[in-house]
């Protein structure tokens, strides 16, 4: 089975005291695969901030994302391996990389 999808975050700030660029916004655009390489599953994900003012000057791109996991589960256990990286695209935002793994119960 494959899926693919997109998702909109907006995050516009209402209050933040006495901070310059207070009232500040972002959008962050992703699209989403979930899909198999023959019998193991993988989902894939990739998206783009737009930082309008945000607790900073000016406006533009600040970050690039993806990330990429296995997904399975056993015995009412649910586990992910994944790698997640971000790329720095304005001044200020930086390049981060990482791997986990996570186990989760129940249904």
């Amino acid at each position: 089975m494959q899926k693919e999808g997109m998702s909109v975050k907006v995050v516009q700030n209402l209050e933040g005291g006495s901070l310059e660029n207070e009232r500040g916004r972002y959008v962050h655009v992703k699209v989403n695969y979930k899909g198999r390489a023959g019998r193991i599953p993988f989902y894939a994900n990739a998206g783009v901030q737009y930082n309008n003012r945000y607790f900073i000057e000016g406006s533009g791109f600040s970050i690039a994302t993806g990330e990429a996991g296995v997904p399975f589960s056993a015995g009412g256990l649910s586990f992910k391996a994944f790698a997640r990286f971000q790329k720095g695209m304005k001044k200020g935002f930086d390049d981060k990389a990482y791997a986990g793994f996570s186990v989760g119960y129940g249904r």
